[in-house]
């Protein structure tokens, strides 16, 4: 997420509208978290098929972190890039006055 809000950073500081900005970021990043997330997913998806009483015990715990995965990736990809995109301010590009005289 640290990446995407940098990212759209750097692109309302180079002047684009946060529409814009926002946009190219998350298709720029989309792919690149879905693959993170779905290996990750995938890694534990052996303990929540697991059989038997072990599987009783880590399939709850498994589940969870799926869970928690999944909503992550959605945050990532929708809640944060739009607070990020509302709450970066491009740099006023009007001269400043110098107050050293």
């Amino acid at each position: 997420m640290l990446v995407e809000v940098d990212e759209i950073g750097q692109r309302r500081f180079k002047g684009m509208v946060p529409d814009d900005a926002v946009a190219i970021s998350v298709q720029r990043l989309f792919m690149q978290q879905l693959a993170s997330t779905v290996t990750t997913v995938l890694s534990f998806l052996p303990m929540i098929l697991l059989p038997g009483p072990a599987g009783d015990f880590v399939e709850s715990i498994a589940t969870a972190v799926v869970v928690m995965l999944v909503w992550s990736f959605l945050v990532a990809v929708a809640v944060t890039p739009a607070m990020a995109g509302r709450a970066l301010k491009a740099p006023d590009t009007a001269p400043r006055p110098d107050h050293r005289r």
